[in-house]
């Protein structure tokens, strides 16, 4: 892509020429609170997801990026993201399994050459949601072209992205943890079946979608 009649500088180059400036925005106490109140006032993690999403689009203006986390059954799953569509998002969910696998940033100028995560071409720069010693979501900024160098954060400006993604990820920790309780509750331990407590939780949602549209409702049992 060009921009004026030259080519967009590429991820890597775009973090050495603004980590300045993304350090300001960082260092900002009003913007740290504005996160953490937002990310604490939902418990759905789709909801977090979209809140990192968005201040990482401010912060870096890369052309991908998104937020992953494990689902119940262990698989790496997109929360939200911004730009990654079909050919982004196999290799941002590679990258993300790393990054929650090792519980620390990756960096790369080029995914397929990288045997941590490889995937499609492009640079990519992912970091860990980190909370209470355990590592939630990660956070996956990429781009398609690749690089010479990989994209990188000054020591500072890397302790301020931990800092500043401490409280979503406390909030997103927490979320999960009730989506994990919730489907539990429902669910037989052993066939893994869902039981009585779920069929009365779909039968009084599908009364008063019933009431609502004045349509019949209708239960059948099976043998």
């Amino acid at each position: 892509m060009t921009y004026g009649g030259s080519r967009r500088p590429g991820l890597a180059a775009r973090l050495r020429r603004g980590q300045r400036a993304l350090k300001s925005r960082l260092e900002r106490t009003e913007s740290v609170l504005a996160l953490l109140r937002a990310a604490h006032d939902t418990l759905d993690p789709e909801s977090i997801g979209r809140l990192v999403v968005a201040r990482a689009d401010e912060w870096f203006k890369a052309p991908a990026c998104g937020v992953f986390a494990a689902d119940l059954d262990g698989q790496i799953v997109g929360l939200s993201s911004k730009g990654m569509g079909p050919a982004l998002t196999p290799a941002a969910i590679g990258v993300a399994r790393w990054v929650l696998a090792h519980g620390r940033e990756l960096a790369s100028a080029d995914r397929r050459k990288d045997p941590r995560a490889p995937g499609a071409a492009g640079a990519v720069l992912a970091w860990p949601l980190r909370c209470r010693a355990q590592t939630v979501g990660a956070l996956v900024v990429a781009e398609r072209q690749g690089a010479t160098q990989a994209p990188h954060l000054t020591p500072a400006v890397g302790q301020l992205l931990g800092a500043m993604l401490e409280g979503p990820a406390q909030a997103l920790d927490n979320a999960l943890r009730l989506r994990r309780s919730e489907a539990l509750s429902v669910t037989d331990d052993l066939t893994q079946l869902y039981n009585s407590r779920y069929l009365n939780q779909v039968l009084r949602r599908e009364a008063k979608r019933a009431s609502r549209s004045g349509r019949p409702l209708s239960l059948l049992f099976g043998p």
